[in-house]
Order: C-alpha cells, then structure tokens, then sequence
C-alpha cells in the first residue's frame, strides 16, 4: 500500500518488497531521527528530517532490488 505517497510510476515498478522497505524504512525514520543522527549532532528541523527520512528509504527500497539481483548471480 502506497500509504506515503511514493510516485505512481516508481511504485508500481517496484517490488512488494521493495514496497514494504520503503514504507518500514520511512515510518522508523520519520519519528526517530536519534536512531539515524550522531549522538552528539543536533537534531534538525522536521521538515528538512521528512527529506531526509524520505531519501533513506528510498535508497533502502532500491538497495533490495540491488541485492537481489547480486543474490541471483
């Protein structure tokens, strides 16, 4: 389910495990920015984190792809 909004034609290009990365990945990201930060780093502003939530899942969502096919080899 495409609950985050990702683009139609990147979503449907990707897999349903790819999918529920991407949806597993931003959801963890998005409301605990501490998990992703140094310790010692500031937080930053929650628009400028959903950007950056927003880019690790979906680098998360294209490495599956990525592995599978290194797996398939």
């Amino acid at each position: 389910m495409n609950i985050y909004k990702v683009p139609k034609k990147a979503w449907n290009k990707w897999t349903t495990v790819q999918q529920l990365t991407f949806n597993n990945v931003y959801a963890a990201a998005i409301d605990d920015q501490e998990l992703f930060i140094h310790p010692k780093a500031d937080p930053c502003r929650q628009e400028y984190w959903d950007t950056t939530a927003w880019n690790m899942a979906w680098v998360a969502a294209c490495a599956v792809q990525q592995a599978l096919e290194e797996m398939s080899k």
